[in-house]
């Protein structure tokens, strides 16, 4: 069996998909579409609405799922509908809610002290790590948010288990559920 070429990272936030898609991409030579990156530059660049940028958002992951060789990664998941169904592997990372808090601060703490935080204030990181910590306790209201992001984590597991033997579940890119399944089968 051939090693995937159409890959999506999902998770919870601050599961470690960027990094994971990063270090993955690099290593079998994909390109690699930052889904949160895409959206934050599409909504503050065209100065758009929510509803303006969902619709522009849908017209860029029909594009690139049709594409070859992908790796996309992000929170989102109520309008990547595309990428799931074409991707090869979905790539489930699994962290723990004080790992994910940890992290969360840790990012929050760096974005400041370099003065590049696209979120700042003290404000905005206290109500998205309690969004965070209600994500991983399952007590956010269930479903997407308007973004298209699950509030909870029993919701991600619903959209995924749709995608039975493509979803494969791991900690990190060192697990060896994903290295397994990132190598090329002998014929």
């Amino acid at each position: 069996m051939p090693a995937p070429r159409r890959i999506h990272f999902a998770g919870g936030p601050w599961s470690g998909k960027t990094t994971a898609a990063r270090r993955v991409g690099a290593t079998l030579g994909l390109p690699v579409f930052h889904l949160d990156y895409e959206w934050l530059d599409t909504a503050a660049s065209a100065h758009l609405d929510d509803e303006a940028t969902l619709a522009v958002m849908a017209d860029r992951v029909e594009e690139y799922a049709r594409g070859d060789a992908w790796m996309s990664e992000g929170a989102f998941i109520g309008w990547v509908t595309p990428l799931l169904q074409r991707a090869d592997l979905i790539v489930w990372l699994q962290v723990s809610r004080p790992v994910a808090g940890y992290r969360v601060l840790r990012r929050h703490l760096q974005a400041e002290l370099r003065g590049d935080n696209p979120f700042p204030g003290w404000r905005k990181f206290y109500r998205f790590w309690r969004w965070t910590d209600r994500f991983y306790t399952n007590t956010n209201p269930p479903g997407l948010n308007p973004w298209g992001t699950p509030n909870t984590l029993a919701t991600l597991t619903t959209v995924l288990a749709a995608y039975g033997d493509k979803v494969v579940a791991c900690r990190s890119v060192e697990d060896e559920a994903l290295t397994g399944r990132l190598q090329e089968e002998p014929a």
